[in-house]
């Protein structure tokens, strides 16, 4: 919403600016921006055609449109400011009046075409927090539009331009069908790493056929247990024309062997009953049940779960590759599945586009058949495969109390760490020498208390004269997150890094959303030729989420050079017992880490 903001104050300081220079200065500017417009809108594909391999990322089409668009203006802008030295003079007030009216016009052209830009970067589907689709709590999905409509003025303006005289036979809605819807599909991907430009080969379409039922789906995460629900529905007002397609191994991510993606990243184009030349796009809304998560018990397609046919959320991630299929398909061969798109009853497909670059042309009389083939995915209900699935959790080690469970790490260097294991103990995890002054004056009836210290690791150390526990308050517990922690490279993931680390926003939470912050850390790693070993710990403090200060000895650097089968590091969290934890988090950008304990 604030985006919508924003770029509608834009339009406004713009057209405020160009009611200012008066009527005849707006009216040339409105009139330059529009051949500027219809030259970028139709010839950036070409240009896109000669850079874009070579600039590669989804970069090219952006570039394109934004120098056709650019360099025109600029030049026309020069010619006439440098040509036309007078002005009219006209009625002040109807002057600024009409000024206002080509100043709004050019101010949304103007932002409109940037706006159309931006959409084309492989950026995922959220634009700076706009996304524009929505998802209703009913699970209905809507579609949002940014304030004033720019982006759409934009395309309009180039659509009308080149459907008459200017078409030459191919208006921009054909060659760009739906062009903002497109660019949601093509950009919507499920990360912005993952791979936007896929081959022209890499999409097959072996049949299509209708059906007017599909399952929904709710899921719930319940401890060790993951719970899906089914409910049948009817399509009403349309139809589902489901595809059954072959994904070959090159549409994925580029010697990983994985292929990400979310529904909308398969259109469906055909022409709209009224305009026969007017196509519209279509976007999937449901697939064979392909779903599988790392963070949690969901990590493989179960025997018989492809052959159910779901509405998904369109900000489902999808995830293809060896393991999650218990069979792969065979090598080079791809993954063969179905995907359905909800349409009008008279609607026709002409072709199904995939991400950036793939499209296969629909063939009604070699494709289309009149019943669901045996191997279809069909509606199942409440009923079949794919309904629950458990977290396994291992087995509390000597010394621990209780053992969790964790989920696959968000990772990305902004995200100050990653969890590797969590349990809840009163043991130090590294066992230090109580004759240390350091240790000796944070002893509390021989056990650690409040401390914050670096000393020398000695792995020689007499059992006598080791510190073996912590002083835990009364009426807590201890839980002890084993993590790793992440290295920031750029100078955008340093400074978010840096800002994780300062705020401090080290969090565990609970099923009932209560949220605990770290309130000390473990770390052993190698500095200046000798292993330290640091402690921090502040098991009452007034203000846990500010308690944790710089570290003295063990830096992240020093984890980082550091061999793995030598540093250790991990956080300390006093919480209550009884309570459920559910995920961790570090600040950043990463987002949160599913994890699963049952404190006792």
């Amino acid at each position: 919403m604030l985006f919508s903001i924003g770029i509608a104050l834009m339009i406004i300081l713009v057209a405020g600016f160009w009611t200012y220079q008066g009527l005849f200065s707006a009216a040339i500017m409105f009139f330059e921006c529009v051949v500027s417009a219809l030259i970028a809108f139709g010839f950036y594909e070409p240009l896109n055609g000669l850079w874009g391999s070579a600039l590669g990322g989804g970069i090219g089409r952006p570039l394109a449109l934004a120098v056709l668009f650019l360099v025109p203006l600029t030049i026309m802008k020069y010619a006439t400011d440098r040509f036309i030295t007078a002005n009219i003079r006209l009625n002040p007030i109807a002057d600024r009046a009409v000024a206002g009216v080509f100043g709004l016009l050019t101010s949304l052209l103007l932002v409109g075409t940037a706006l159309v830009g931006v959409q084309m970067l492989p950026i995922g589907s959220e634009v700076f927090g706009y996304d524009r689709l929505a998802v209703d709590p009913d699970g209905t999905v809507t579609q949002k539009n940014l304030l004033l409509k720019p982006d759409n003025f934009a395309v309009s303006i180039a659509n009308i331009a080149s459907s008459g005289s200017m078409s030459n036979g191919s208006p921009l809605a054909t060659a760009q069908p739906d062009m903002l819807m497109s660019l949601y599909g093509a950009r919507a991907a499920v990360q912005t790493e993952d791979t936007h430009e896929v081959p022209p080969d890499c999409l097959k379409v072996n049949a299509y056929w209708e059906t007017r039922q599909i399952d929904t789906v709710t899921q719930k995460l319940e401890g060790a247990t993951l719970s899906r629900n089914f409910e049948t529905k009817e399509v009403s007002g349309g139809k589902l024309l489901v595809f059954n397609i072959t994904l070959a191994p090159n549409a994925g991510v580029k010697d990983k062997g994985e292929t990400y993606f979310r529904l909308p990243q398969f259109r469906l184009i055909g022409p709209t009953p009224e305009l026969s030349r007017t196509q519209h796009v279509h976007l999937a809304c449901g697939a064979s049940d392909l779903y599988v998560n790392r963070n949690h018990a969901w990590h493989q397609i179960q025997e018989g779960q492809p052959s159910r046919l779901v509405r998904f959320d369109p900000t489902t991630k999808f995830l293809l590759c060896g393991n999650t299929w218990k069979t792969p398909p065979e090598a080079g061969k791809g993954y063969k599945f179905d995907i359905a798109f909800e349409v009008p009853d008279d609607f026709e497909p002409w072709y199904i586009a995939y991400k950036n670059g793939a499209r296969y042309e629909i063939n009604k009389a070699k494709m289309f058949k009149q019943a669901p083939p045996k191997s279809a995915s069909v509606a199942l209900g409440n009923t079949g495969p794919g309904q629950s699935a458990k977290l396994d959790k291992p087995k509390p080690k000597p010394g621990q109390d209780a053992t969790g469970g964790v989920g696959k790490a968000p990772g990305g260097a902004t995200h100050v760490a990653d969890a590797k294991a969590v349990y809840v103990s009163t043991k130090l995890p590294v066992p230090v020498f109580k004759g240390e002054s350091l240790v000796s004056q944070s002893l509390k009836g021989g056990k650690l208390g409040e401390c914050n210290f670096a000393v020398e690791f000695d792995a020689k150390l007499d059992k006598a004269d080791e510190v073996k526990n912590f002083d835990v308050p009364e009426g807590k517990k201890l839980v002890f997150l084993d993590a790793d922690k992440n290295q920031a490279l750029s100078m955008y993931g340093k400074a978010l890094n840096f800002a994780s680390n300062t705020l401090l926003q080290i969090t565990l939470t609970t099923d009932k959303g209560e949220i605990y912050f770290a309130q000390g850390f473990y770390a052993v790693a190698k500095q200046g030729g000798q292993t330290w070993v640091e402690i921090q710990y502040h098991p009452e403090a007034d203000v846990p989420e500010r308690c944790i200060s710089k570290a003295k000895k063990v830096t992240n650097a020093a984890l980082q050079s550091t061999p793995k089968d030598v540093r250790r590091f991990g956080y300390i969290f006093v919480v209550d017992p009884g309570v459920h934890i559910v995920t961790f988090a570090s600040g950043g950008t990463g987002g949160k880490q599913t994890v699963d304990i049952e404190v006792p």
